[in-house]
């Protein structure tokens, strides 16, 4: 006979006293429900993704592209395409920067050349002199900054094509996916006949442009 003590208990945990006794079916009736509501949340997550998928829609270049990466297209490689177009947009920012610096240095450095060669006073000649050197310093580390700048900017580039060409591929591939799905279904998504004689779209022919 089940004591008071497990009966509390077992009224505790929301369990009948038999199913007590029986571990896998309390744990069945227990994790089922949270099952079951994961997968609904799985379904009703895609139906939102696929809604408003059409036809007409994959067979627009921008706006399938649009679809597929803001929906479709992984997260980590959308983050990872993202962090690389800020990273050449803040490194190309800064050689403007160091471009217009070195100009300045450099006219800088043309002028005070000039004005040392025409002074006949030694104590401003010297104090030319030094601010020659420092801007002669200045003007040869932001040129170094520049060429270091140029490398990483040519190497975050490579980076972006190579993302330019993934994004590709797996667009391409869901496409022809999708488009196959859609015009293969039953519910009004496949394709008038005349937009196929006119020469709708196809998925490989595609070039996507996303820089």
């Amino acid at each position: 006979p089940t004591s008071q003590a497990e009966q509390r208990i077992d009224s505790m945990l929301g369990m009948h006293p038999k199913a007590a006794k029986d571990p896998r079916s309390a744990w069945e009736s227990a994790v089922a429900p949270a099952e079951t509501k994961a997968s609904h949340a799985l379904k009703h997550k895609q139906d939102e993704r696929e809604s408003g998928l059409t036809v007409a829609l994959l067979q627009d270049p921008e706006a399938s592209l649009s679809k597929f990466r803001d929906d479709f297209w992984p997260q980590s490689k959308s983050a990872h395409r993202e962090g690389l177009k800020q990273q050449l947009n803040e490194a190309c920012s800064t050689a403007k920067d160091l471009g217009e610096l070195v100009a300045r240095k450099k006219q800088s450095v043309t002028h005070l050349k000039q004005q040392i060669a025409i002074c006949e006073d030694e104590i401003l000649a010297a104090e030319l002199k030094a601010r020659l050197q420092m801007d002669t310093a200045y003007y040869k580390d932001a040129v170094q900054q520049l060429k270091e700048l140029k490398g990483q900017i040519e190497s975050v580039q490579i980076q972006l094509r190579q993302s330019q060409d993934q994004l590709q591929a797996d667009f391409l591939v869901w496409h022809r996916a999708t488009l196959a799905r859609l015009q293969g279904g039953g519910d009004g998504l496949r394709a008038p006949q005349s937009q196929a004689r006119r020469g709708a779209p196809v998925a490989g022919r595609m070039v996507v442009e996303d820089f």
